[in-house]
């Protein structure tokens, strides 16, 4: 098992905590109050569940005021405590702040952040995955799949990043599209060590906010 950070600044620990749960239970809130007869199974579901989480080494930081400082200490610690740290996630990289206080435009702020992950990243050779929102740009296009250009409001982030990934789900912008009804496609749009432009096809469960790959 990999150790993890994962630094939630937009939902608490009790809130990406109880996400978790519905997706690796198979049930979420509103079954308790639906399924009655079914009360039991469903808390046996969310106690596993919560027990396989806990057992994970992953660490939620939801700290809202988090910035470059708090990733680097968080790392230090992570690796003085378990060994390693392999992994570190920040959602989302728009509301990390600036290291310094004095800076308040938002595409110099994005831009510090960004590279910074990237010398953190190859200083403690540790993968940095950011999650980022777009511009809204793309809202005004005919084809509503983003691409890179939809990154250059969002200071370096397509020179910084070495994959870019875009989540696309057609029927937020086709809903009465039947083929588009639950469907998802990750696209890679930048990889400097493979392949560009490949589209993996995902499922997505709405009720748990969760993607199952669709294996061909």
């Amino acid at each position: 098992t990999k150790n993890v950070l994962f630094f939630s600044l937009e939902m608490s620990t009790k809130e990406y905590t109880s996400r978790s749960v519905y997706r690796r239970s198979g049930f979420n809130q509103e079954h308790l109050t639906n399924k009655p007869d079914m009360r039991d199974e469903i808390l046996e579901a969310f106690a596993k569940a919560g027990s396989e989480l806990g057992n994970l080494k992953l660490q939620i930081i939801d700290d809202s005021n988090a910035t470059l400082q708090t990733v680097e200490k968080n790392i230090l610690q992570c690796k003085q405590q378990f060994g390693s740290c392999d992994l570190v996630i920040i959602d989302y990289l728009q509301l990390m702040e600036p290291v310094d206080k004095r800076i308040t435009d938002d595409y110099k702020i994005v831009t510090d952040n960004s590279q910074g992950l990237k010398r953190l990243a190859r200083k403690y050779k540790i993968p940095i995955l950011a999650l980022c929102q777009l511009s809204r740009n793309l809202e005004s296009r005919a084809d509503k799949r983003p691409i890179l250009a939809d990154l250059r409001d969002s200071g370096s982030l397509e020179q910084d990043a070495d994959v870019v990934m875009f989540l696309y789900r057609d029927e937020i912008y086709n809903p009465t599209n039947p083929h588009s009804r639950a469907k998802a496609d990750l696209i890679i749009a930048k990889n400097r060590a493979g392949r560009r432009g490949v589209v993996i096809r995902f499922t997505f469960d709405s009720t748990k906010v969760k993607f199952i790959e669709e294996f061909r």
